[in-house]
Parts: C-alpha cells; sequence; structure tokens
C-alpha cells in the first residue's frame, strides 16, 4: 500500500496547532504583564489550603495519614492543573483504547470472515451451462474433497428502490441446494443468532444493509454488470459478514426476482485435510471444463496485505498516546515541584528519605491517572466507533466490539507511561538543594 500524503489536512493541521500555541501564549503573557515589575522578580507564593469536601465525611478523614491529608487537599489548590492532568490521561488512554480497537477489529475480519462466516475453502468455476459427470465425480471424490454444493455467483450491483443512482457492488450467490447451503456458509444476524436458509430466502449483508439504508421487509434493486434490467429482491434477512458484499437467494427467490432459473456457474467446497492448494490444482487440471480455481487462503493473503499498514497505525496511535502523556505529565509534574520546592526542601529537613518526598508528589500524579485512566476507557469506546465509522469502506465491515485485552492494555500501558514520566523526575526532586531553598527571598 503506498502512503498518501493530503495537503489539506496537514495545512489545517499545521495551522490549528499554531493557533491554540499562539492563543495560550498570549493569555499566559497577558495574564503576566498585569502583574508589577517588584512581584515578578519574586516567586509565587503558595495558594492558601482549602478545606475539601471529603473533610467533612469524618469517617473517612480520620483515618488517612498527613500526608494522604495534604494529597487530597493539594487536588484543590490548583484545579486548572488537575483538569489538564485529567485530559491528557483520558486522551492517551482513549488512543491506546482506538489502537487495540483496530487490531481487533482486522483480526475479527480474517478470523470471522474466514472462520466463523465462510466454511469452503475451495471455489471451481465450469466453463458450460451443465458442469460434466466427470467433475462432479471429482468433486465427490472423498480423498479430496469433504463436501462440495453447485452454486451461481456472479457480479452485481444494488440499490435502493427509491434511488437507481446509489450503486454499491455486491455478488448475487444462489445455491442448487439450500438445505446444505449452511454447511458452506453461517448465516446469522448482527446479534449473532443463526437462522436457516431456505429456498425462499433472499438475505443480504449487514453492511450492504447499512449503506442502502434498508431493513427486514424492504425491496433493493439489483443489477447483473452485464445486463441492463434492474430486478427487485425483497429482503427477508440480514446476516453478519466482514468482507464484501453478498446477496443470497434461494431458487425460489431467484426465480421471482429474475424470472428465470439460476445458471449455476460454479461449486463451493471443503477440501480434505493435509491437501495442499497444488495438490487441488493437479487434481482437477485433467478435467477439460474446469474454469477459475480459487483458494480462500489466497484471498485471506491479499486481506491481510490489504490491512496490513493498519500495524503501522496501531504503533503510531500507541507511541502518540505515550507521547501525548509524557509531555502533559512532565510538563505538570515539573511545574508542580518548581512551585513547591521550598515546601519539599522542608520535608527533607524534617528527615522525610526520598521514597517519602517522591510520593508525596507522585501520589498525586498516580491517582489522576487512574481516575483518568478509567475515564479514558470510557471515552475510547465513542472514539474507536468515530474513528471506525470514517475509515471503513462501503465493502468492509469493521466491528464495533472491543475486547477485556484492549482495554487491560490500555490501562496497562497508561499506567506505564506515567510510571515512566515519574522515574524522570525523580532525579530533579533528588537535586532540591535544602538550603538554597529555605533562604529567604528579599
Amino acid at each position: 500500500m503506498t502512503p498518501a500524503f493530503y495537503f489539506n489536512i496537514a495545512f489545517l493541521s499545521i495551522c490549528a496547532t499554531v493557533f491554540i500555541i499562539t492563543l495560550f501564549t498570549g493569555i499566559a503573557a497577558k495574564n503576566s504583564l498585569r502583574e508589577s515589575p517588584a512581584d515578578l522578580m519574586r516567586p509565587k507564593a503558595p495558594k492558601s489550603g482549602k478545606r475539601v469536601f471529603l473533610e467533612h465525611v469524618k469517617p473517612i478523614w480520620n483515618r488517612l495519614s498527613f500526608t494522604k491529608k495534604v494529597t487530597v487537599r493539594n487536588f484543590g489548590l490548583n484545579k486548572k492543573r488537575l483538569v489538564m492532568t485529567l485530559i491528557g490521561i483520558i486522551g492517551c488512554t482513549a488512543l491506546v483504547v482506538t489502537a487495540f480497537g483496530a487490531k481487533n477489529a482486522v483480526k475479527k475480519i480474517l478470523d470471522g470472515q474466514f472462520g466463523e462466516i465462510f466454511h469452503y475453502n475451495v471455489s471451481v468455476g465450469f466453463n458450460h451451462q451443465e458442469p460434466s459427470p466427470q467433475l462432479a465425480s471429482l468433486l465427490s471424490n472423498g480423498s479430496y474433497f469433504k463436501e462440495a454444493t453447485e452454486v451461481l455467483s456472479k457480479s452485481a450491483e444494488a440499490s435502493p428502490e427509491s434511488n437507481g443512482d446509489d450503486t454499491h457492488n455486491v455478488y448475487v450467490v444462489s445455491p442448487k441446494s439450500a438445505k446444505n447451503f449452511k454447511d458452506f456458509v453461517t448465516l446469522s444476524n448482527p446479534d449473532g443468532e443463526q437462522f436457516s436458509f431456505r429456498e425462499d430466502s433472499a438475505i443480504i449483508t449487514q453492511k450492504l444493509a447499512m449503506v442502502l439504508n434498508v431493513r427486514v421487509g424492504d425491496t433493493i434493486m439489483v443489477k447483473y454488470l452485464d445486463e441492463n434490467d434492474r430486478h427487485a429482491v425483497t429482503v427477508t434477512g440480514i446476516t453478519k459478514n466482514y468482507t464484501l458484499n453478498y446477496v443470497y437467494l434461494g431458487k425460489t427467490a431467484y426465480q421471482k426476482a429474475f424470472g428465470d432459473t439460476p445458471a449455476y456457474n460454479q461449486f463451493l467446497a471443503i477440501k480434505a485435510n493435509g491437501l495442499t492448494n497444488d495438490q487441488i490444482k493437479t487434481y482437477l487440471s485433467s478435467v477439460p471444463d474446469v474454469g477459475m480455481i480459487s483458494f480462500i487462503n489466497d484471498l485471506m493473503g491479499n486481506i491481510r496485505t490489504s490491512v496490513s499498514s493498519v500495524d503501522n497505525i496501531i504503533w503510531i496511535l500507541i507511541l502518540a498516546a505515550g507521547l501525548l502523556a509524557f509531555v502533559v505529565l512532565y510538563n505538570l509534574i515539573n511545574i508542580n515541584i518548581g512551585e513547591r520546592q521550598r515546601e519539599l526542601a522542608t520535608l527533607k529537613v524534617l528527615g522525610f528519605y526520598d521514597k517519602e518526598t517522591y510520593s508525596y508528589i507522585f501520589r498525586e500524579t498516580w491517582i489522576l491517572s487512574v481516575i483518568g485512566c478509567l475515564l479514558g476507557l470510557f471515552g475510547g469506546v465513542f472514539l474507536y466507533r468515530a474513528v471506525v465509522t470514517t475509515v471503513e469502506s462501503d465493502m468492509i465491515l469493521l466491528t464495533r466490539d472491543l475486547t477485556g485485552q484492549g482495554y487491560l492494555g490500555a490501562a496497562i500501558l497508561t499506567m506505564f507511561f506515567t510510571w515512566i514520566v515519574d522515574q524522570c523526575m525523580k532525579p530533579r526532586i533528588k537535586n532540591i538543594d535544602m538550603l538554597e531553598s529555605l533562604k529567604s527571598v528579599d
């Protein structure tokens, strides 16, 4: 897949970034210029402590240690910093949730479509109106094929009944035996409940129903690519499907829509275990009327190649999430340490060990990270679904579901990014000069 550079999107991104940076830099500069020069030359006095709501909950407040009470009170001293930290962590977690969701969606295309839905692994076309007895005999050979069924499979266009210009590519599939069709294709509604396929069934795939905006009982128009006539098909069911769009018609439904019996042109077959594609090709090459032979694993390879770029996108999202968490937490913790340098120096003079001093600052970060992570897991669902609906094509349905592993991975990575920032800030706290920090400022 060749990467493409979109100049209009890049230009808008640059303009938005420059505008936001300039806006907030201007606001900060304006606030600083309002103060007198004498006040600007002196370090800012720490904010006065305020009572917090938890102090009124005596059973909890009385059980907290001194340092934990200080941590709770510090949350109320700088609400802007608290909100900025939460926004950064929420954004970090939501990005990681989206990355793991994209990974699960691609996996679902391969495993769901070619494991749960399609059970056949070979399709064999034939060149005449009827397959030769020799071909039918070869396909019924239990040593090479477990089972085979004759079907019509043809490319077509589908559109809503009310708008013939809104066309979408589909494959019309009509099996000769509706009863045995479930052995080759599993039909289930979007909730996963399987249903049977009958001679009067007209089943369309879920993505096709979405793009055409139709439901069970509605009518769609189907036109073969090599014909001009449009045929009305009344939808009797919608089945789950992840890649390409299909219209499955029983023999009776096909005759009602097209006014003719299906012209079967290929077999769907399940090959015996242990046979390679080359062995199947060699086995069928002795029949003169064999047409195109295609294998599901070849199609899987093509799809896997086409979506391989998703892995790069996943790593980009995780890297962006890590940078977001690092920049936000590093800057806010750095500012926090700078403003509380005399306070930390006092703690060292009082005999606090390095580990206790670290926890005095980092406890706030960890609490905010946990809260932001929980909110980010919830917000990541909406971000992922927004991304999915934007990027998926008319021929592919990406699952909207997120796995427990994705949530767990996002939480672990977010906490890992927080831990990295804490490790980077430890030298800053350890190197605070107690004597210099405690000197009076004239």
